[in-house]
């Protein structure tokens, strides 16, 4: 069982949105499928991190120890995107 949420981003577009999940490859495990990536391994955890993009932000679903991950990745959507909405589904 993991946990899905949506991030919503006060600014950006899909292009910039893809470049920065591009740009995680130079800190974490990165493998992009048919419907988004999956990141699996950061600073030596190893967990399911699933995004795919959505309108104004991202969808992401998590599992394992992901937590350094995804607190790395909340940062850095901030800093690249401003204010962000977080919604469970």
């Amino acid at each position: 069982m993991g946990l899905a949420q949506t991030l919503t981003t006060e600014s950006g577009n899909a292009q910039e949105f893809e470049e920065f999940i591009h740009s995680l490859s130079d800190v974490a495990s990165l493998k992009k499928t048919e419907t988004g990536w999956i990141v699996s391994k950061f600073e030596n955890q190893q967990f399911i991190f699933e995004i795919q993009l959505i309108a104004n932000g991202f969808y992401i679903h998590r599992s394992g120890n992901y937590f350094s991950f995804f607190g790395f990745f909340i940062e850095a959507v901030t800093g690249n995107f401003g204010r962000v909405s977080i919604e469970d589904v």
